[in-house]
């Protein structure tokens, strides 16, 4: 269940939010800026910045919060507190996880393996595991998101996270299902797009991570990419990339008694 923290009557228009562009072009609200060119609908992610510039507009445009948060309508253009049963919603289908049977009958669809990430993100029953040394721990991340655009072509991260454990941590995760010794392409963007927008990343705090399947060992192509990933791709990723970003982190999952494992691999 999703409950509210603040709730205002009133909303900012797009106009007011995404038209009225800043002096400094890092602070435009480039994700939805990105979901328009998109013509998407629904949730689309944005960073923290971005967030707290939101949150700022609402509360100008507001003199007072709706304190009964309960029972909540729009009408006449705005939010409205009203009295009633509340709606309830099937949320059968939200609430199935994703694991098991479903991943692994589907271990080649990259929708899939996302999910299971974004769903088990910040399950403290996965801190002691593999899979919490890619995302964080629960008590690390203080920031998520999935399929988050970053630039007008329409490039996306699988998978970001912001963890703030003795330092912040900007993790950005790029998942495959089958391998792809184009993957390092993808991670230039990613890297770069950050270094140029986001505020906080650096060097230090900027970590790429890579996400593949554990290369079967008897199908001679899939280890001789393996082999060429490790040895080739990446290190000369991280070589043309030092100083802009960490190294690049590499992790194979597999599945054992169709639950999904994941090991950390040590190339460098």
């Amino acid at each position: 269940m999703v409950e509210p923290d603040e709730v205002y009557p009133n909303p900012v228009s797009e106009w007011d939010a995404l038209e009225k562009l800043p002096d400094n072009p890092r602070d435009i609200i480039w994700s939805l800026i990105y979901r328009k060119l998109k013509a998407g609908r629904g949730c689309s992610p944005v960073t923290p910045k971005e967030s707290d510039k939101l949150i700022k507009l609402i509360r100008e445009n507001n003199t007072e919060q709706i304190r009964d948060v309960n029972n909540l309508t729009w009408r006449g253009g705005k939010i409205i507190s009203t009295s009633g049963r509340r709606k309830q919603y099937d949320t059968y289908k939200a609430t199935q996880i994703i694991i098991g049977d479903i991943i692994f009958k589907n271990r080649r669809t990259e929708t899939y393996l996302q999910a299971y990430f974004t769903e088990n993100v910040g399950n403290p029953n996965l801190d002691d595991s593999v899979f919490a040394e890619i995302c964080g721990r629960s008590n690390e991340i203080i920031w998520l998101a999935n399929e988050f655009y970053c630039g007008v072509g329409m490039q996306k991260i699988d998978v970001f996270t912001i963890t703030n454990d003795y330092k912040k941590e900007f993790r950005v995760i790029e998942l495959k299902t089958a391998i792809d010794l184009g993957i390092h392409k993808q991670l230039e963007r990613y890297v770069k797009w950050c270094r140029e927008y986001l505020d906080e990343t650096n060097q230090e705090n900027l970590q790429p991570f890579i996400v593949i399947p554990k290369p079967d060992s008897s199908k001679l192509s899939e280890s001789s990419a393996a082999n060429e990933l490790r040895t080739k791709t990446l290190p000369s990723f991280n070589k043309a990339f030092e100083g802009q970003c960490q190294s690049v982190k590499y992790y194979e999952f597999y599945f054992t008694d169709k639950r999904i494992k994941f090991d950390a691999v040590d190339y460098l």
